[in-house]
């Protein structure tokens, strides 16, 4: 640098000051440089927590509605109290979706004498199908209450 100032003809004290100020230019571009690049893998690192955390919301969302959905099909009556008996620590989604350690748990309480009053055993649609040719046209007005849940239960 200094030898390109001095074939412009500049004296050796106007090169000192050029060189000075150059230098503290270049003194503050490199700090500028570190807190940027500071400030950028900080950010990276936070992007990437955020990632994972998001991440984990997400498997956690899948795990829930998989319980959900099976717990429907099971025909547990009250989901949120046999979703308390589960537990999510021994469910494993795979990539493709399939649900891992749910089935057994639920089966297990299905059998359990402590627990199978918590599934409806007769999952099937009881009554009158609307639309369906096939239903008698019974009036349920003139029935008792135990000819009604007779009715309704299909006997």
């Amino acid at each position: 640098m200094k030898e390109f100032l001095e074939k412009l003809g500049l004296d050796a004290e106007n090169i000192a000051k050029i060189e000075e100020e150059w230098g503290k230019r270049q003194r503050e571009a490199d700090e500028k440089i570190a807190s940027l690049t500071s400030e950028i893998e900080s950010m990276k690192a936070e992007s990437r927590e955020t990632e994972l955390r998001h991440a984990e919301e997400i498997s956690a969302i899948n795990k829930n509605n998989a319980v959900e959905n099976a717990l429907t099909r099971a025909g547990a009556i009250t989901l949120k109290a046999v979703k308390a008996l589960i537990d999510t620590d021994k469910i494993v989604i795979d990539e493709k979706g399939n649900v891992k350690g749910l089935d057994e748990q639920i089966e297990s309480l299905q059998k359990s004498n402590d627990t199978k009053y918590l599934f409806d055993n007769n999952r099937g649609f009881k009554g009158v199908v609307v639309g369906n040719s096939d239903d008698e046209n019974i009036s349920v007005e003139d029935m008792n209450y135990t000819q009604l849940c007779a009715y309704f239960e299909g006997k």
